[in-house]
């Protein structure tokens, strides 16, 4: 989760604020029973094209690493400008992590 979220934050970074005086980035992690969400929004200057489909080295790490949490993302435009980034995914039982022993 953290690589994923370094990423995005990274393009935001690159892309989002290129003219912009003042920047403001928002992070929500919400969890609900096994379900967790992350919303990530700026309020720089949003995608021109079709935001889904872009073929860029950041959108390709991304898309592996929601893969690897079989997650769900998207992409959009914000409301008034600025980009949205939403994913959503099943936290994998508690249960069946291993402990590891701490060797002095």
């Amino acid at each position: 989760m953290a690589l994923l979220v370094n990423e995005v934050l990274t393009n935001i970074y690159k892309h989002a604020f290129k003219n912009e005086i003042k920047a403001n980035i928002t992070f929500v992690l919400d969890g609900k029973g096994k379900t967790l969400s992350l919303t990530i929004s700026d309020s720089g200057q949003g995608f021109k094209n079709t935001i889904q489909h872009q073929n860029t080295l950041g959108f390709d790490i991304i898309q592996g690493l929601a893969e690897k949490l079989n997650a769900v993302y998207t992409y959009i435009n914000g409301p008034n400008k600025g980009t949205v980034f939403n994913l959503e995914c099943t936290l994998k039982n508690a249960q069946n992590k291993k402990k590891l022993k701490a060797e002095a």
